[in-house]
């Protein structure tokens, strides 16, 4: 079975490409991003990419995200950006979502989605002071990119 996510750090970012997302796997990577704070001895930038699918989240599910993303904020994290892949109604849906954590978040300011990871990283490259064509190839390299619809 292949992993539920892959994970890697580009300088000051933090990405997670989801496979398969389960709350078990989200506390495993909430303990790598904390980890990866530590280690660079400041607060990062996350990027969460979520592929196309047809799954919902849960009620649970939800208020585990939010808890989660408002921990990022508070602790480790000063920005939290995320590619939502697909287009229809699942993706539509899943942006929905996004909106909503955001709002409900202390700072809806420093949520940011996107379409494309190119998208993502051209914006995140400005925030972090980096090259967007440097973290898009670390991206790359540490199979980081969303499937091709």
């Amino acid at each position: 079975m292949s992993p539920a996510y892959v994970s890697g750090v580009l300088g000051r970012v933090f990405a997670v490409r989801w496979v398969r997302f389960t709350l078990a796997t989200l506390s495993v990577v909430r303990e790598e991003i904390a980890t990866a704070r530590r280690v660079t001895g400041r607060r990062l930038v996350y990027l969460s990419l979520i592929p196309a699918t047809p799954r919902s989240f849960t009620d649970m599910e939800r208020d585990a995200l939010r808890g989660y993303l408002r921990d990022l904020l508070k602790h480790d994290c000063v920005s939290i950006h995320h590619v939502i892949a697909g287009t229809g109604f699942a993706a539509s849906a899943r942006r929905s979502i996004v909106t909503n954590l955001a709002l409900a978040a202390a700072r809806p300011d420093v949520f940011h989605t996107y379409a494309t990871l190119e998208e993502a990283l051209g914006e995140i490259a400005v925030e972090v002071g980096e090259a967007a064509g440097e973290l898009l190839a670390e991206a790359r390299r540490l199979d980081l990119e969303l499937p091709a619809a």
